[in-house]
């Protein structure tokens, strides 16, 4: 994901990121956190991992909790449960790249278990998939950034929806991926978040082209 730095981002006198400087911030999930630091709230926002070309990790503990954590790439701490931050002063959202690679880590961090009373499941054309509803709430705004990137007969506003067999393609004319299990991942998570849905029931996909069903970006 593409974060652009507000002002510059000096930590323990360390610089992360300059003012105006686009980087890269990773999403990941924060469940070993409150595991090894029961010692600090549980998250009620996102985490992200900031990544920089000067060999400073930062850990911000969901851009608005106040709270980082500096490492050197080598693993030497320089300031470790760094408070007094809020992440949102630092850094605006950019884009989240629609790649394979990206829908994968987001689909794994809101996977759920299904014995768990805070999951829910969603039916996709070969797999059903158990989400954590907290942990989807969380992601909403980085799914449905991915969405957008689709091509634009998939937006209600202006195609109504389209197949499924396009979801491989990028608005920019760019395939993304070319495995219908990636695809079928995406749209699953744009319905755990409200975001998409399917156009038919799934009894009557038999009548569309090579079976599959025809979905839409809920964008109004």
């Amino acid at each position: 994901m593409k974060v652009k730095c507000k002002k510059n981002f000096v930590i323990s006198d360390r610089l992360v990121c300059s003012k105006g400087e686009m980087i890269d911030v990773e999403p990941f999930d924060a469940t070993w956190f409150e595991e090894s630091r029961p010692w600090i709230p549980s998250p009620n926002d996102n985490p992200y991992v900031i990544h920089s070309d000067r060999r400073v990790q930062a850990i911000g503990y969901g851009f608005k909790r106040g709270w980082c954590e500096i490492k050197m790439y080598d693993g030497k701490d320089v300031a470790n449960h760094y408070r007094g931050i809020d992440f949102n002063d630092y850094f605006e959202l950019i884009e989240m790249p629609l790649t394979a690679e990206n829908v994968e880590k987001i689909h794994n961090i809101c996977i759920g278990r299904a014995e768990n009373t805070n999951t829910f499941f969603v039916e996709g054309i070969k797999n059903t998939y158990w989400y954590d509803k907290k942990k989807i709430e969380k992601r909403t705004e980085e799914i449905e950034n991915m969405l957008m990137q689709l091509p634009k007969n998939f937006r209600k506003s202006v195609g109504g929806g389209w197949s499924f067999l396009q979801m491989c393609m990028r608005d920019d004319d760019v395939q993304w991926t070319g495995l219908h299990v990636t695809m079928e991942k995406l749209m699953c998570l744009g319905i755990a978040c409200g975001k998409m849905e399917y156009l038919m029931p799934k009894e009557l996909w038999c009548a569309l082209p090579a079976g599959m069903p025809y979905v839409v970006i809920k964008d109004e």
